[in-house]
């Protein structure tokens, strides 16, 4: 879900029961059963925020709930049981409980004062039965907010609503408590500041500027996955400009860190420029700083991700020229770029497309767009192979297994993507004068 608040007025909270509405009614029952028991449950996390800010997805089906309550979690488990269609306790030491019911994933967590260890990775839990106290944990006064189950009663004792009226990035506590506890929270600072639009409180800034080197205790993974949060939302540039003016990229983007302020400025805008997929953000934002291997291999990414990277990257490369103002309409891209574009894009040809949005401006992605288009409705897009495979290639130049059968299917995998689909014979004639010349082929 798109989670930037844009030109959408904030409700106070007086204005927000309707919207609450319909997830009240749906923990209803979840809520009478912890209330049977004894315990309470509240409703806190992003619904709570994105409800309050008129997002109206905020609750959408796809959306996970986040509850909290003063059951521990044996208790949790004894609840859901019955109720879940399926309870899963891998976050039980951390107080977590998570299960399904329907289409819903919820996950339901005893109040907790979680601290860390100084140089340490782990987090130390306690738990607790004062919601408060859960509250004041929280990263920020936004996100310290809870309903009370079942009415939806606002619990705010950090004035999240105020600032989220306000746009103002505060933490619950001294912003020195906060990041210390969970470091990875300054890095979650940036990525507010672009998803919300929101202003960091002075002192927020001031203490992540002071406080990067705690980041040196934070698992990798954890920072990858913030930062894939971060290029996602609708304008990343804030948060990658309060990343940097705090000394935080170097932790998070190290390669970044060292680029003069020009660069830097119109790398941002290109990532802006993009659109928000994941993978073309990643290769934009990679581009002429740091191999996209290199860089997420660093970042601990998956494979697949940087598979995909290298992909839009290579596609980007074999494009060609951009077209100059003087060019003829229709002269870029040619249809050899296309197929090349394609083909290197290896299934990632979306993402590549975005890619060229980013570093090339819209109209040169609306021209590849149409050239797309075309050769896709004449077939040429479709296995962009070379025509004849080795068996074939041995029977009609008489050639036994060998490298230079292999130089051969270079040979027309280039004349594939550089002249398209031809004839049989033609294919044939052209091989035969290609093995005579004794011009090896192109591995491509």
């Amino acid at each position: 879900m798109t989670s930037g608040l844009g030109s959408v007025p904030v409700s106070p909270p007086s204005d927000t029961p309707d919207a609450l509405s319909g997830v009240l009614a749906e923990v209803r029952p979840l809520a009478d059963r912890f209330g049977r028991a004894g315990h309470r449950l509240y409703l806190v996390g992003g619904v709570v925020r994105d409800l309050m800010a008129g997002l109206g997805d905020a609750a959408g089906p796809q959306v996970d709930i986040d509850l909290t309550t003063d059951a521990d979690p044996a208790e949790i488990e004894r609840l859901l049981t019955g109720w879940a269609d399926a309870v899963w306790t891998q976050g039980a030491r951390f107080g977590t409980v998570g299960s399904r019911f329907g289409d819903r994933t919820y996950e339901i967590t005893t109040h907790r004062a979680e601290v860390y260890v100084p140089d340490s990775r782990k987090p130390h839990v306690v738990f607790s039965t004062d919601v408060t106290e859960d509250l004041a944990r929280r990263d920020f006064t936004v996100n310290a907010m809870a309903r009370e189950l079942p009415d939806g009663a606002l619990v705010d004792p950090y004035g999240g609503a105020d600032d989220l009226v306000a746009r103002r990035l505060r933490t619950p506590l001294d912003p020195e408590v906060t990041f210390s506890e969970d470091p990875l929270r300054m890095v979650r600072a940036a990525r507010f500041v672009a998803s919300h639009e929101l202003e960091p409180d002075p002192a927020v800034v001031a203490a992540m500027g002071a406080m990067a080197e705690r980041m040196e205790i934070v698992a990798t993974e954890r920072i990858r996955a913030e930062l894939d949060r971060l290029v996602v939302t609708e304008r990343p540039s804030p948060g990658l400009v309060l990343l940097r003016s705090t000394g935080l990229l170097a932790y998070v983007l190290a390669e970044h860190a060292t680029m003069d302020d020009g660069s830097w400025a119109e790398l941002v805008e290109r990532v802006d420029r993009t659109p928000a997929d994941l993978v073309a953000r990643l290769a934009v934002l990679l581009d002429g700083v740091v191999d996209a291997a290199t860089g997420l291999r660093r970042l601990r990414s998956s494979n697949e991700q940087i598979g995909a990277v290298r992909a839009v990257r290579r596609a980007l490369t074999v494009l060609g020229d951009e077209p100059g103002s003087g060019a003829e309409p229709g002269a870029w891209p040619t249809d050899a770029a296309t197929r090349r574009f394609v083909a290197a894009a290896a299934g990632h040809t979306e993402a590549a497309l975005a890619a060229v949005a980013g570093e090339r401006g819209a109209p040169a992605a609306v021209a590849l767009t149409a050239a797309l288009e075309r050769l896709a409705g004449e077939g040429e897009l479709d296995d962009l192979g070379p025509q004849l495979d080795g068996a074939e290639v041995m029977a009609l130049l008489g050639l036994p297994a060998g490298p230079q059968v292999g130089e051969a299917l270079g040979f027309l995998q280039e004349l594939r993507l550089a002249e398209g689909r031809l004839a049989r014979s033609d294919l044939e004639d052209r091989l035969r004068v290609w093995l005579v010349s004794g011009q090896p082929g192109t591995s491509w």
